[in-house]
């Protein structure tokens, strides 16, 4: 996939520590690779549609909506500017964390932080026997799609809710994106192509999770009622995600493993 450099002057980013699987990382190697992309730029380098004030939303959700129709294809995701490397994901935990960290995790911190995409993408080389249902947060928005079919979807922008989970837990619209939305049952097989899609409008600050349920699993309620959920686990975990994992409030027993093809 071809990567283009945007040709603007360095931003003077440090590149700030954040968990080392809060994107991904390069040195993983799970099959669910993702990308970042700028829907603010073409891939010249020149400004698209999208409106890049934060004060807009409704260029990048017309962008995003379309994308999602086209089923974040190389040939839609080839017409924005992208970051240079490519993150394998263990899991996706963002802790609350500065939006400036995803454009610098990906290799290029030059990028503003709004206006932006993560995409991950992989096919299902083991899956659990059961079914489940994608479930999640992020500031601003998620969705899942599972052989090009959307699954899953949540925004913290009400306006500009396109597509509705299935679902949402009690703590709806208390805090903005603090509520948990769900997506719709069903059961991966061998083969089935994955892609994991999160959003950042703004700019500021991003934050969130995927998470599953099993159907037929009996969790542990919080105390506005709602499930305590599994993380979404594609790799193998060591002492160190364990401990992001634990301090993200999520269920560790019985969590399912799903497991990509490594290309």
């Amino acid at each position: 996939m071809k990567k283009f450099i945007l040709p603007t002057a360095l931003a003077l980013y440090s590149v700030l520590q954040a968990s080392a699987s809060s994107f991904g990382d390069t040195a993983s190697k799970t099959g669910f690779v993702g990308y970042l992309y700028d829907l603010k730029a073409d891939e010249k380098g020149e400004p698209t549609d999208v409106v890049e004030s934060g004060s807009s939303l409704t260029g990048f959700y017309d962008a995003f909506g379309s994308l999602i129709r086209k089923k974040f294809s190389d040939k839609a995701l080839s017409k924005y500017a992208s970051a240079d490397e490519a993150n394998s994901l263990k899991y996706f935990i963002v802790p609350h964390t500065k939006a400036e960290e995803a454009p610098a995790e990906f290799g290029s911190p030059y990028i503003k932080p709004n206006q932006i995409i993560m995409v991950y993408k992989g096919v299902i080389e083991e899956a659990p026997k059961e079914e489940f249902r994608f479930a999640g947060v992020f500031d601003d928005a998620m969705c899942v799609l599972v052989n090009g079919k959307l699954v899953f979807y949540v925004s913290r922008h009400e306006d500009e809710l396109r597509y509705k989970p299935d679902e949402v837990s009690n703590r709806r619209k208390k805090d903005g994106v603090s509520y948990v939305g769900y997506g719709e049952y069903l059961e991966l097989e061998k083969g089935d192509e994955v892609t994991l899609v999160a959003a950042e409008v703004p700019g500021g600050g991003m934050s969130g999770k995927l998470l599953v349920q099993l159907k037929d699993y009996e969790y542990k309620k919080d105390s506005h009622e709602d499930p305590i959920l599994h993380p979404f686990v594609c790799a193998e975990l060591d002492a160190e995600d364990e401990s992001v994992l634990k301090s993200s409030g999520v269920t560790m027993t019985g969590i399912p493993q799903f497991k990509f093809k490594v290309e």
